[in-house]
């Protein structure tokens, strides 16, 4: 043996593999996540691994159900869960046609003129209950804000694209609104059936199985194509969710889960020898009498409703109408924080919701020869993408002063940076619309020898900038 392993021998001996001061074994040095397991807190914590999907299926029935329920049952929660509709849908999103007309050959003034022609008559059809439900009870935006309201209970929303052209319509393009529970959530992987929808190779869904009552009130279940053979939707469904998912889970049950996941493994049992609880963070258990309210409760409750509030996408203020020492820079602050939210909604949510009816709808305007296009029909169909380009606008962001929104406005106007179409978008208005209108009133003015309003701004000719121009003129 040499020297050098009889010294490596010695040395073992003489010194433990990680002994510390008092001939404890410390832990060898180690560069795993989450400590490699060991712990408390790491040791037993072992959550499964598992595809979205599969999440969602188990639970599906059981968190919408709870959500009605609690809807049911609680006057918070129904009250705020309206204020969410009436934020996010209002009266309906209102439809602005952006024809890319470059691609099938019109001029801008062309596509300008066609587009408020297409406005123009989806409103009239939108607005009448007989032409766009196929029940006959909801207008387009009422039907807008059920269906956003069943996304918020169920996650998803379920719509049918019938025809049904009665003698006293004029369109035969309807809406179905349906519950989404009304889809199976069956999966046979054979089949490639995921949960009530039917997908092709690549994922996308090409079918779903539904479920209906029959004249005894059973269930009956039955297959139905998402596309019909000229690619016209036949189905709306609607959800958000992790990659790989094809159902959706309503947002409001997070937090419920949340909790009822922490005292699962946290009971209170004060049985013989009694139990320590272990509350969830921010809580505190104090137990009182009937005589005996307790002097925290304002805040405690006011705890909840901001959590209940947030869940929903909305401020403590506009859920609950509690404007208590809130200021004028605090509203504004948590305004826009919460209007992103409502944004994202509008343009994730509900407007994939509305495009498919405005494309259905469009195609049968122009099939049927009221509404001239490039190459009729042929041409629709091979320009489809850019002939329906729309977007969905709904109310603006809520302010607290509006005066002081409106000195704003002008201030970013003065400096150039800020033009008439993007303050009149701030405003939820169109710029189109509000130009169409200004010269209509400024016709009927001159009509009725009546003095033009004196306008502020920087060269709006009120008195300030008359009086500029006079010396400029002067000079």
């Amino acid at each position: 043996m040499s020297v050098i392993a009889k010294l490596k021998d010695l040395l073992s001996e003489a010194l433990p593999p990680a002994a510390g001061p008092e001939g404890m074994n410390l832990p060898r040095p180690s560069g795993k996540y989450l400590r490699g397991g060991r712990g408390v807190t790491f040791a037993g914590w072992k959550p499964a691994l598992r595809e979205a999907q599969d999440d969602i299926g188990e639970a599906w029935d059981d968190a919408a159900a709870r959500v009605n329920d609690l809807l049911h049952n609680s006057g918070w929660l129904a009250g705020a869960l309206e204020q969410c509709v009436a934020n996010t849908v209002g009266i309906g999103l209102q439809l602005k046609a952006l024809p890319e007309n470059e691609t099938f050959g019109m001029t801008p003034a062309q596509a300008s003129d066609w587009a408020k022609t297409v406005e123009r008559r989806f409103e009239l059809w939108a607005r009448s209950a007989q032409e766009c439900d196929i029940q006959g009870l909801r207008t387009f935006g009422q039907m807008q804000a059920a269906a956003f309201r069943s996304w918020l209970i169920t996650g998803e929303i379920l719509a049918e694209l019938p025809w049904r052209k009665r003698p006293w319509n004029r369109y035969g393009t309807k809406v179905r609104l349906l519950p989404p529970h009304r889809l199976s959530r069956k999966t046979e992987s054979m089949r490639r059936l995921i949960n009530g929808v039917y997908t092709d190779a690549d994922g996308m869904p090409v079918g779903y199985r539904a479920i209906r009552k029959d004249l005894f009130k059973h269930d009956v279940e039955y297959d139905v194509r998402a596309r019909d053979a000229a690619g016209r939707p036949r189905v709306i469904h609607i959800f958000e969710g992790a990659p790989g998912t094809h159902r959706g889970i309503s947002p409001m049950e997070a937090y419920i889960e949340m909790v009822a996941g922490y005292y699962d493994g946290s009971t209170l049992d004060v049985g013989i020898n009694g139990r320590l609880a272990h509350l969830f963070p921010g809580q505190e258990l104090k137990f009182h009498t009937s005589n005996h309210p307790s002097s925290d409760y304002a805040a405690f409750s006011m705890h909840l409703l901001r959590e209940l509030a947030r869940c929903l996408g909305l401020t403590y203020e506009s859920a609950t109408g509690d404007n208590v020492g809130a200021t004028y820079s605090s509203l504004q602050a948590a305004t826009t924080e919460i209007f992103a939210i409502t944004k994202a909604r509008r343009r994730n949510i509900m407007a994939p919701f509305c495009q498919p009816i405005y494309e259905a709808w469009l195609e049968e305007e122009i099939e049927a020869g009221t509404l001239p296009f490039p190459g009729g029909m042929d041409g629709f169909m091979a320009n489809r993408t850019a002939a329906c380009r729309a977007e969905w606008r709904g109310d603006p962001r809520p302010q607290a002063d509006d005066l002081k929104k409106a000195k704003a406005h002008e201030v970013w106007k003065r400096l150039g940076v800020m033009s008439d179409a993007m303050i009149c978008t701030d405003l939820g208005a169109d710029v189109d619309d509000v130009y169409q209108q200004l010269a209509q009133e400024q016709a009927l003015r001159a009509e009725y020898g009546l003095p033009e309003p004196q306008m502020m701004g920087a060269h709006g000719g009120g008195p300030a900038a008359a009086d500029e121009t006079s010396e400029e003129a002067e000079a």
